[in-house]
């Protein structure tokens, strides 16, 4: 499926579809016609001003999955920094 996404990817609209057993080829052209098509009509953005804007709007993003490493290894996501190799003291 591609989707064309709105300025902050909130939502979309389903701009082409395609069976499970979809030729290789075929999706490969239908992405590169879709990007194509993109950069042609949608002006390059300047990242500090897109994320401005979006706060301004009140525009949130929650990632699926929690941010972070399991440094430890106990299944859970480590937020502090991990017991690696200790840098040079700071005085």
């Amino acid at each position: 499926m591609i989707v064309a996404a709105d300025a902050f990817g909130q939502k979309g609209e389903v701009i082409k579809s395609f069976p499970l057993n979809v030729n290789l080829s075929d999706l490969k052209d239908a992405l590169l016609k879709a990007n194509e098509s993109y950069a042609k009509n949608t002006t390059k953005k300047n990242y500090g001003n897109h994320i401005q804007k979006g706060r301004r709007n009140g525009v949130t993003w929650e990632m699926p999955m929690e941010y972070g490493e399991d440094r430890d290894g106990d299944g859970k996501i480590d937020h502090r920094g991990g017991a690696g190799r200790p840098g040079p003291r700071r005085r």
